[in-house]
């Protein structure tokens, strides 16, 4: 699908570290077999797998119903009123990323 909007060769693709293997291994050798033709030798530079955020130790997820909503994480890190309106400024974000880095860190 992302060949499909970006073309027949991404710089980075990511996933979690369950796609890892066997999901970017198989896509890999599919999409390098598709566009071999084409004569893309390799169909991605880098793969960014990130870990998961875990919760009561389960890997969050909706199918396990055990997520907060990014409304809820912005409550929790920053102490934001849940329906509080948030607006970006770039002078603060520096200030922003301290504060909830601070946060996360005292949690």
């Amino acid at each position: 699908m992302a060949s499909r909007i970006i073309g027949q060769q991404l710089d980075i693709h990511s996933g979690g570290e369950d796609l890892r293997f066997p999901h970017h291994d198989n896509e890999l050798a599919q999409a390098e077999a598709h566009y071999h033709t084409c004569g893309c030798q390799q169909w991605v530079n880098y793969f960014l797998h990130t870990g998961h955020l875990s919760i009561e130790g389960l890997k969050m997820s909706k199918s396990l119903k055990n997520f907060i909503t990014i409304r809820q994480a912005m409550h929790l890190l920053l102490g934001l009123p849940p329906w509080s309106a948030c607006r970006y400024d770039p002078g603060l974000q520096q200030s922003l990323l301290c504060s909830c880095m601070l946060q996360v860190m005292q949690v």
